[in-house]
């Protein structure tokens, strides 16, 4: 098994991949209803974060990791890798 973080950018597979993500969440604290892709896609280029990852299992996606600016952190898994 093989656990990656790969940092995010702007680009726009990865912009893709984090709405995909963003998607499958059980929990949402950033937002009440589902943002459309365009408003996912701004938030992304704006990376509000100090470091900001896509985590990976075996070259799955699998959720993101996050430290903010206040260095709060922030871990969202998909619900079938939260074990």
């Amino acid at each position: 098994m093989s656990l990656t973080f790969e940092e995010v950018d702007a680009r726009k597979d990865h912009t893709q991949r984090l709405f995909n993500l963003l998607q499958k969440r059980d929990n949402n604290i950033s937002h009440l209803s589902m943002p459309s892709f365009i408003e996912h896609n701004k938030f992304v280029k704006s990376h509000p974060y100090r470091a900001w990852f896509i985590v990976k299992l075996n070259a799955i996606d699998i959720g993101t990791l996050y430290l903010t600016k206040e260095n709060v952190i922030g871990i969202n898994l998909t619900s079938d890798h939260q074990s």
